[in-house]
């Protein structure tokens, strides 16, 4: 079934802190370049600016929160990661001029591991093409939003585990969850 490969498709936010993942392994990411815009990889093991320039692909991130990695050490940390990402805004909390930007961290991100809607997105015509007949014309009448849609594939066989385990696999070329 690739209902996991569906749900990146109108997601915008990820997060996947404490997941061990190395620098080396950021350009797994590339595959959501246009429509991840916050990105939370806290407490894992990036630790050069040259790792993070492999989120370069991610024309629409604008936010990042890298807090807990070694990369934090590196001298003029935050000026680097703004340089080599031009579309970040928000980085670790605070924005270009080191301002704190306030955020309801639960309703950013959801709970760990968790992928989260933004209300205002508009699911691409071959996402709901892949779509259950029946399922994709409720959502086409506005009978289901995409809360209750992301709620269906949430528990459609084989995609079940995502929200239950919050895992996601980036060594899986296939997007799929595991």
């Amino acid at each position: 079934m690739y209902f996991a490969n569906l749900i990146i498709y109108f997601t915008f936010q990820i997060e996947l802190s404490d997941n061990q993942i190395s620098g080396d392994e950021l350009d797994k990411l590339e595959k959501y370049a246009s429509s991840l815009t916050i990105l939370k990889v806290c407490g894992n093991k990036i630790s050069t600016i040259e790792q993070i320039s492999k989120l370069k692909s991610l024309t629409a991130l604008e936010k990042l929160d890298l807090s807990g990695n070694e990369v934090c050490k590196v001298e003029s940390y935050r000026s680097k990661v703004f340089e080599t990402l031009p579309t970040l805004q928000v980085l670790d909390g605070k924005d270009k001029d080191d301002q704190s930007i306030e955020s309801d961290e639960e309703d950013e991100y959801g709970e760990e591991g968790e992928f989260a809607l933004n209300e205002d997105v508009q699911i691409p015509d071959d996402v709901l093409e892949k779509l259950d007949p029946e399922i994709r014309e409720k959502y086409e009448k506005g009978e289901i939003n995409q809360e209750e849609l992301l709620d269906f594939l949430n528990n459609a066989d084989g995609f079940g585990d995502l929200e239950e385990e919050g895992e996601f696999d980036l060594d899986d070329e296939e997007g799929e969850a595991q």
